[in-house]
């Protein structure tokens, strides 16, 4: 009985240490946690000092390029919210949204030869030997494009940089999709602003 007495007493002291071993293993995770916590403080507001307008460096970010699509899609004024610009030495395709991504989402895109300003006639994509085409989508589902059931139209450049358009359009799109659509979307007013 003295035996298991003593080995009652061996197992109580070693749930004891090791629950004193993780009550402290606890202890130091929280301290390495609240150190992590204050140096990543100091460190936030070491670059606040650093770059604060008493140094006479600049706070606000650079400004974002100029970039403006609107237009007049099916009687309708439509200005984009966000625009996007590709291009290549042959092409630029600039690509309009308005609305959040879902069923509200609705985009205008136009695409176009770069080779100065003047006229060109938007009739199907850039690279099947044409000048450019027009395009309207809407949730997802709809899409309407110059080139298909007899939309066509035109895009004219009155600006062309090697950093910057500017220009107007207005096309009749035919449907892409859904499939066995007919209706025509048609877009007028088109005048676009961008830096790339």
């Amino acid at each position: 009985m003295a035996g298991m007495a003593a080995s009652d007493d061996a197992v109580t002291e070693r749930a004891g240490t090791l629950r004193g071993e993780a009550v402290a293993r606890r202890h130091e995770a929280r301290a390495r946690g609240w150190r992590h916590a204050v140096l990543f403080l100091v460190i936030v507001g070491a670059l606040a000092c650093a770059t604060g307008p008493d140094r006479g460096d600049p706070v606000e970010p650079p400004a974002a390029p100029l970039r403006t699509m609107s237009a007049t899609i099916n009687g309708v004024p439509w200005t984009a919210t966000a625009v996007v610009v590709a291009f290549d030495t042959s092409a630029i395709r600039i690509t309009a949204t308005r609305g959040r991504v879902g069923p509200s989402l609705e985009t205008l895109e136009v695409q176009f030869r770069r080779r100065g300003v003047g006229v060109q006639i938007l009739d199907g994509i850039v690279f099947a030997g044409n000048d450019g085409y027009g395009r309207v989508a809407n949730q997802f589902i709809n899409l309407w494009q110059t080139g298909y059931g007899g939309g066509a139209g035109t895009l004219t450049v009155t600006l062309l940089t090697p950093t910057r358009a500017v220009g107007t359009f207005a096309f009749t799109a035919g449907a892409l999709s859904p499939p066995g659509s007919t209706d025509l979307s048609r877009v007028t007013n088109g005048a676009f602003d961008v830096t790339f």
